[in-house]
């Protein structure tokens, strides 16, 4: 089937997706830029970042949790493999069924590939994106929390007008867009009948 790069959590086909989002580029030299921006460096010499954290040396390594299902594994593997290039070790986690909800819950993984859906109705930011609902066991599992887009997200939930609205949204993908809490991968563009 097909697919597009997807940039916010709106679904492009919503009026109010924010057409000046751009796709960002796969760029390893950039990441490895960036990581040394956020102060790792391989100081040991053995071919991990690290940096102090809390007076700890850390290595700059982490997880990612699959269902084990051939899209998340070959996403994983292929996180893996990049990562790899910048000396950072991805561990690859497979958990079943309830295991890998209850990790979800649990808020016990690093990165997790999870699929979503949007239906006609105007979407509500507010479960997936308000800094009240982050927490094991609530519905922001991603833990983003920022007062601006929680300020913002109150509003779309109070604002009745069609063109305020819109205005909000467009803002709110702005601001998920440069801060960048998940990694939007791809919207299937074939269509999927259901009976």
């Amino acid at each position: 089937g097909g697919e597009m790069k997807a940039l916010s959590p709106i679904h492009p086909a919503k009026e109010y997706f924010n057409k000046s989002l751009k796709e960002l580029s796969f760029d390893l030299k950039e990441a490895e830029k960036l990581i040394k921006q956020a102060g790792w460096k391989d100081d040991d010499g053995n071919g991990i970042p690290e940096k102090v954290i809390n007076g700890r040396k850390t290595e700059l390594k982490f997880s990612v949790t699959i269902t084990g299902k051939a899209f998340g594994k070959s996403l994983a593997l292929q996180l893996k493999e990049n990562a790899g290039k910048l000396g950072i070790e991805v561990e690859v986690i497979t958990r079943q069924g309830a295991k890998f909800k209850k990790d979800l819950d649990d808020l016990k993984f690093d990165l997790a590939p999870i699929v979503g859906s949007q239906d006609l109705a105007d979407i509500d930011p507010f479960p997936e994106w308000h800094s009240s609902n982050t927490g094991p066991g609530r519905s922001n599992i991603s833990g983003f929390s920022d007062p601006g887009c929680d300020k913002i997200i109150e509003e779309i939930i109070s604002t009745h007008n069609k063109e305020k609205r819109a205005e909000l949204y467009v803002e709110f993908q702005k601001l998920i867009y440069e801060e960048q809490p998940v990694i939007f991968l791809f919207i299937p563009t074939n269509n999927v009948i259901v009976n």
